[in-house]
């Protein structure tokens, strides 16, 4: 015969498995990857670096660093498999971001993507905030390549995403964006989207699913499920 924790323990996989494993067929993610700008877009006065500085008064419009070389993150055959998007994936390579913990621009840098970039001012208007924080990045000339996932709410950022890649016939850039009031034209940040070899990529992904929490997350889960458990099992041992 099963005991209440044995049974408890298979209601718990159950719920997990429901919750967290899509339906077979049901999840769409698209994917693109493309050179990254390797400091192309360089500003007047800061060398083969992209000076990101910060319009406090005016945000969304800012001047930001691009990431894609060309016409951006490529999406043509693939974004009307998406009907909305729920969540994003993105990795990129940067140089002197000054986004590490303690660093001036820490829970400062955001993706931002789409909106009108205008290249003879430099400055993005309208561009759509992920709410994706671009954490991480060292400062001191040093190079990190890091991957960056988050959900999104389908109904607002996500549809905002959709739409632009609607307009742009699937095509839709990324920029590094600041809010750092410090973050001035005269006292920038300036950085280097891509690496010293010039062949760096950037990969963006959309997805209609959730990200599935990190396996701490669910541990913590199974932590409060005994925890919960423990004092009925007590409770249980004690009558029998």
């Amino acid at each position: 015969m099963k005991t209440l924790l044995q049974f408890s323990l298979i209601a718990f996989t159950v719920v997990l498995s429901i919750c967290l494993v899509p339906t077979p067929g049901s999840a769409a993610t698209i994917t693109s990857t493309v050179n990254e700008d390797n400091g192309a877009t360089v500003t007047p006065g800061h060398g083969a670096n992209q000076a990101i500085y910060d319009f406090a008064s005016s945000l969304p419009a800012n001047h930001p660093a691009i990431v894609a070389a060309g016409t951006g993150f490529d999406f043509t055959n693939t974004f009307s498999s998406l009907s909305a998007i729920n969540s994003i994936t993105f990795t990129m390579t940067m140089i002197d971001g000054d986004s590490a913990s303690a660093n001036f621009d820490f829970n400062h840098l955001s993706l931002y993507l789409g909106g009108t970039y205008n290249a003879n001012t430099g400055i993005l208007a309208n561009g759509i905030n992920t709410g994706i924080e671009l954490n991480g990045f060292r400062g001191n000339g040093l190079l990190d390549t890091l991957t960056f996932t988050a959900n999104v709410n389908p109904n607002t950022v996500g549809a905002s995403i959709l739409s632009a890649l609607s307009s742009n016939g699937g095509k839709i850039q990324a920029y590094v964006v600041s809010d750092n009031s410090s973050d001035t034209a005269v006292a920038a940040n300036e950085v280097f989207i891509g690496n010293d070899a010039h062949n760096a990529v950037a990969t963006l992904a959309f997805s209609d699913t959730a990200a599935v929490p990190e396996p701490a997350t669910l541990s913590l889960l199974g932590s409060g499920l005994v925890l919960t458990l423990g004092p009925r099992l007590r409770k249980f041992r004690r009558k029998a």
